[in-house]
């Protein structure tokens, strides 16, 4: 209450004064006060001047001043509903003001006084105390902008409205779409008193804004329209690092990192004691020429900043002793966290500080500071407070330093971190800056698990088949066998083809010769992601019937084994056309002729040139085919 020069006219009663600096400031007035309820967040309750400077801080302190002047005032929490809500709770107001000011209703239309009483209450709200009132007054934890976390600390201040002392209760807290349910016992909370209740801990990393509803059950609560706290906290992304890469590429191969998680900061990409790259968390790394299964790390990095708000950036300033609602405005684009700032203490002692979003009013961090520097010289104060992108207010609440520095005629904001992260904009006042200098800020967001994975180089594809010629099937007319390509390795597809023209995409299957042929081949095609293997294999069909009267029966091939000469020999009834081949292991034809016979044919061959080993010599007439093998040694 701002009390200046006021005249021996002017009636002070039946008032709630609360301030954040002083509850009562009176110079040189001669109003008359009484019967008021004073309540000061800062560590004097009045400052007080006529003719000298007084500083009341309790009621009896404060009725010395003036035995003419608040003689039936009260000092202490009056217990507001809310910041914005005037209802009041508390014991003090009740039954303690003036009947003769004449103000015969209150702010909701009710008789003063009440029924049932014969004294008015102090304030706007008329009421009565309950005998039992458990009141939900704060959601504690998580506070807003916390990081997430598998050990979020669920906590909330309750306080106790009713006359009797509170001392079991059940509070429920639904958060994060499970409900946390505590029932503490012992309490022991007096009228008017406070206390916390841990419910446990949450676990959520994916950032966002969640809706949290507490709750209470105390058996005979006077008062239901206390017992539920609807609110919201915002959640830090705190999830792990979640990279975008090939599994499996081709060597030689250019590769392009980029994570999803986080969307803001800095990533730093590794292998092994290597640093491939810092970059922002939106952009993409390239790689070139991969050509080993390489591993590589992806984390998040933060780095520390300041905002170049030093003393000095003004016209000039000097110590301000006023607090409540003084501080400065910033912006703040991604994620960070305000490690500290410097203050300027006129003397020792502790400011309390709170950090207000500007658009809905509501306070995202509060926290002290303690300080022993004096005479406005500077001192650097921790405050670790995270904030998320906004617009925001930093205040100084209440201080019992006697005051912080403070400059004026400021024109140069704003005073950002480099890369515009936090921005301080203006202070309170336009071209002032208030208390806060020299911001060190944490940028990168919050705390991550890095990832690590690998890129792998797709092996060479490599061909096999096997054909299972020891378990053929053979009739007098064909040769059917097994053959399975298991034996082929890293490949996509594979193509199969054999020497009678059978082919296939298959991995197995079955294949049919019509007549005896020593050498037969089969070749197969191996696709890989990168590269294709092609492989040729031969074998033999054999031992399919051959008519008993083939060539009359008379052929006869001499010596064999051989080394490198041998004769034919046979005999045909009627002139008939004979194509005679011979053929290495390999399928190559070593020679061919066809020759017509009527009666015998004998005929001397020389395969002294050529290598060692087995070959087939192929008999090929209108009667059919049939293949014998001649050893060379």
């Amino acid at each position: 209450m701002y009390d200046y020069f006021n005249g021996s006219g002017t009636d002070i009663k039946n008032n709630i004064f609360q301030g954040g600096t002083y509850a009562l400031y009176s110079y040189n007035s001669s109003a008359s006060l009484d019967y008021n309820l004073y309540y000061s967040l800062g560590t004097n309750l009045a400052y007080i001047y006529n003719g000298s400077f007084i500083y009341p801080t309790d009621s009896t302190s404060l009725a010395a001043v003036d035995s003419t002047k608040n003689q039936n005032s009260w000092v202490g929490d009056p217990i507001f509903a809310s910041a914005t809500d005037l209802h009041v709770y508390g014991p003090l107001a009740n039954d303690h003001g003036d009947n003769t000011v004449g103000v015969t209703i209150d702010i909701d239309g009710d008789a003063r006084p009440m029924s049932g009483s014969t004294t008015v209450d102090i304030g706007a709200d008329e009421y009565d105390v309950v005998g039992d009132d458990a009141a939900l007054t704060a959601l504690l934890g998580p506070s807003d902008g916390v990081c997430g976390s598998d050990s979020l600390l669920v906590s909330v201040e309750i306080a106790n409205y009713g006359q009797n002392t509170l001392n079991s209760l059940s509070v429920s807290v639904d958060i994060f779409g499970t409900t946390m349910t505590a029932t503490p016992t012992n309490l022991g909370i007096p009228f008017g008193g406070k206390d916390t209740v841990e419910l446990g801990y949450a676990s959520n990393y994916v950032g966002g804004i969640y809706a949290v509803t507490a709750y209470t059950v105390l058996t005979n609560d006077g008062r239901s329209n206390n017992d539920t706290l609807s609110t919201s906290i915002e959640v830090s992304d705190a999830q792990q690092v979640s990279p975008v890469y090939p599994d499996m590429i081709c060597a030689g191969d250019d590769i392009t990192l980029s994570v999803t998680i986080p969307t803001q900061g800095n990533v730093m990409w590794t292998t092994g004691n290597d640093t491939l790259g810092v970059i922002a968390a939106d952009s993409s790394l390239t790689l070139t020429n991969i050509t080993t299964d390489t591993t590589i790390t992806v984390s998040a990095v933060s780095y520390s900043d300041t905002t170049g708000n030093v003393r000095g950036i003004g016209t000039g300033g000097g110590n301000y002793n006023f607090f409540g609602t003084t501080g400065v405005l910033f912006s703040v684009t991604k994620s960070a966290i305000i490690d500290s700032v410097t203050l300027y203490p006129n003397a020792a002692g502790t400011t309390n500080i709170a950090i207000q979003d500007v658009a809905t009013g509501a306070t995202v961090w509060t926290g002290s500071a303690s300080t022993t520097a004096t005479g406005n010289t500077a001192e650097q104060v921790y405050l670790g407070a995270t904030v998320t992108p906004g617009s925001y207010r930093m205040v100084g609440v209440s201080s019992t330093t006697g005051g912080l520095y403070r400059e004026f005629g400021v024109s140069g904001y704003p005073y950002s971190t480099s890369g515009g992260e936090v921005s301080i904009t203006q202070g309170s006042l336009t071209n002032y800056h208030y208390f806060f200098y020299d911001w060190v800020v944490t940028v990168g967001g919050c705390e991550r698990e890095d990832s690590t994975f690998t890129v792998g180089i797709y092996p060479d594809a490599v061909a096999a088949i096997s054909i299972d010629t020891a378990n053929a099937t053979i009739s007098a007319t064909d040769w059917m066998a097994n053959w399975s390509t298991a034996g082929t390795t890293d490949a996509d597809s594979i193509y199969v083809e054999f020497s009678n023209g059978t082919s296939s995409n298959d991995t197995s299957g079955t294949v049919t010769f019509t007549a005896n042929n020593a050498g037969e081949t089969v070749t197969v095609i191996a696709f890989g992601p990168c590269s294709s293997d092609t492989a040729t294999f031969t074998f033999d069909v054999n031992q399919i019937s051959v008519d008993e009267d083939f060539l009359n029966g008379t052929l006869s091939i001499y010596p064999n084994p051989t080394r490198g000469l041998f004769n034919v020999e046979f005999a045909t009834a009627t002139a008939t056309n004979v194509e005679i081949s011979i053929v290495n292991m390999v399928g190559q034809v070593i020679s061919n002729e066809v020759v017509t016979v009527n009666g015998l044919y004998n005929n001397q061959f020389d395969l002294s040139d050529e290598s060692a080993g087995v070959y087939f010599i192929k008999f090929t007439t209108d009667e059919g085919v049939l293949t014998e093998r001649i050893t060379v040694e």
